[in-house]
């Protein structure tokens, strides 16, 4: 999981069992956040869910830019181009 946070941060999230390896199995993204995942190299499928609070509502959502998101964090454009469709 990529998260990007409003002022230039960024997080990389390997979700797994393999704690001890730095894999986390379950992961919260703050409000406010873009969030992209996708599989590991090798694996062919996940079963993920997420809960959100308050509810999800389709007036509140905002479809990533990808030459937007790239610009403001281009040392993940790679992984932005892979998470996003070309808009």
């Amino acid at each position: 999981m990529l998260q990007l946070f409003a002022g230039g941060a960024t997080r990389e999230v390997i979700i797994g069992n393999d704690i001890l390896a730095g894999q986390e199995p379950q992961v919260m993204v703050p409000a406010g956040v873009w969030q992209g995942s996708m599989l590991e190299p090798g694996v062919d499928f996940a079963l993920m869910g997420a809960t959100m609070a308050p509810g999800f509502d389709f007036a509140d959502y905002e479809q990533g830019r990808r030459s937007v998101l790239s610009g403001l964090y281009p040392d993940h454009a790679d992984l932005i181009r892979q998470l996003t469709i070309d808009n």
